[in-house]
């Protein structure tokens, strides 16, 4: 019985693709291709005017879109036409993978360093530092498992982590 999920899923995959777009306007915008048409994903809510670049990072079984901006580092998740943000405004987000749950993983600044985060419907959760004062989010698994890395202690190699989801 779950082959048709599995089949839906892929459909979906398949119908809707991230690009990033330079338009008429001189902006590069994430761009997602769906149905035939072209969807113009735009910048991160509260962005100022000097924003004029954003890039898809992940899209989900569900069609939210996650989107980042390298310009004044923050992202958001785009859902059903609207942009959620994620992060503070004026805090340094970046963000990594996105489940089809809706959960995001990323970094960022908190105390003056970099912290690993899960982000779920609206609420940032920052992980626990496995070691030193920074710690990175490279990705999250379909369980909602980010894993990064953090510096080894009396050394600036980093080292594998990861951070599983605490029970609710």
């Amino acid at each position: 019985m779950s082959r048709p999920s599995i089949q839906r899923k892929v459909i979906i995959k398949l119908l809707k693709v991230l690009a990033r777009c330079r338009y008429a306007t001189g902006f590069n915008h994430a761009t997602l291709w769906a149905r035939g048409r072209v969807i113009d994903l735009g910048t991160p809510p509260g962005s100022t005017g000097s924003c004029s670049v954003s890039y898809s990072v992940a899209i989900n079984s569900a069609g939210q879109v996650l989107v980042s901006s390298d310009e004044d580092d923050s992202a958001f998740l785009r859902q059903a036409g609207r942009r959620i943000r994620i992060g503070k405004p004026g805090v340094a987000t970046k963000v990594c993978g996105l489940t089809d749950q809706g959960v995001v993983a990323g970094v960022t600044q908190a105390d003056g360093h970099a912290h690993a985060f899960r982000w779920r419907a609206g609420r940032l959760t920052l992980l626990e530092k496995v070691r030193g004062n920074t710690n990175q989010a490279d990705g999250i698994t379909p369980a909602g498992v980010v894993v990064g890395a953090s510096p080894a202690s009396g050394t600036e190699i980093p080292q594998p982590t990861y951070r599983p989801v605490s029970p609710a």
